[in-house]
C-alpha cells in the first residue's frame, strides 16, 4: 500500500467536550483527516508544538527514554486503520543491536506524541486517506465540484509562479503568489464547512 506522510495541520477545542481535534494534512496535498483526542494527549502534542520544556517528563518523555535506553529507534508512525470512527497506528521501532524491526499497536494520538517528539515521520495509506476525503465529500457534492475546481486552479497558478521565476518576471510572480495566497485560504474555508 502506499504511504502518505502527514503533518499537524491544527489542535483545537472539540465543542465544548473535554475532547481536541488533532488536523492532519498530507504533506504535499490538501486531504486532512480529523481525530478526536483527550486532553491528557492533546496537552503532550500542544506542549511540543508550543516548544514548552516541562520540569520533569511526561509520559511520553519516559517512554522515549525507556526506548533509548535500550537501544530502540522509532523509524516511523503509520496511521493505519479507522474502526467505528476510532484511529489505529502501529510504532515501527528498530532494535539497534539487533536490527530488528517490530510493529507495535499504539493509540493514534500516543503514537503522534512520541513522533512529534522523535522528530519521527507520520504517514497513512493513501486508500485510507482517499476513503475518509470521499466520506467527508460523500455529505456535499458541490463542495466537491468546488474543490476540485479550486485545486486544479491552484496547480496551474502554481506553474505558472514556477515559469514566472525561472523567465525572472518577479512583479508577475508576486502577482501569482498573492493570487495563489488567496486561492489556498479559499480552499481552507472550504475544507472547514
Amino acid at each position: 500500500m502506499k504511504k502518505i506522510e502527514m503533518e499537524i495541520a491544527g489542535l483545537t477545542p472539540a465543542g465544548g467536550a473535554p475532547h481536541y481535534i488533532l488536523l492532519l494534512q498530507e504533506k504535499t496535498g490538501y486531504r486532512k483527516m480529523p481525530i478526536i483526542i483527550g486532553m491528557p494527549e492533546a496537552q503532550s502534542i500542544g506542549i511540543i508544538l508550543n516548544n514548552i520544556k516541562p520540569p520533569r517528563p511526561l509520559t511520553h518523555d519516559l517512554m522515549i527514554n525507556t526506548l533509548k535506553a535500550f537501544g530502540i529507534e522509532l523509524i516511523e508512525v503509520i496511521i493505519s486503520r479507522i474502526d467505528n470512527n476510532i484511529f489505529y497506528s502501529e510504532l515501527v521501532c528498530k532494535q539497534s543491536s539487533t536490527g530488528l524491526t517490530v510493529r507495535i499497536d499504539s493509540r493514534t494520538s500516543d503514537a503522534i506524541a512520541l513522533a512529534l517528539r522523535l522528530n519521527t515521520k507520520i504517514y497513512t495509506y493513501d486508500e485510507l486517506l482517499s476513503e475518509l476525503w470521499k466520506t467527508f465529500f460523500e455529505s456535499n457534492e458541490q463542495t466537491q465540484s468546488e474543490f476540485l475546481k479550486l485545486r486544479n486552479r491552484l496547480i496551474d497558478l502554481e506553474n505558472a509562479l514556477e515559469k514566472a521565476v525561472k523567465e525572472e518576471r518577479y512583479e508577475d510572480a508576486s502577482k501569482i503568489r498573492d493570487e495563489i495566497l488567496k486561492l489556498r485560504k479559499q480552499i481552507d474555508e472550504l475544507d472547514d464547512e
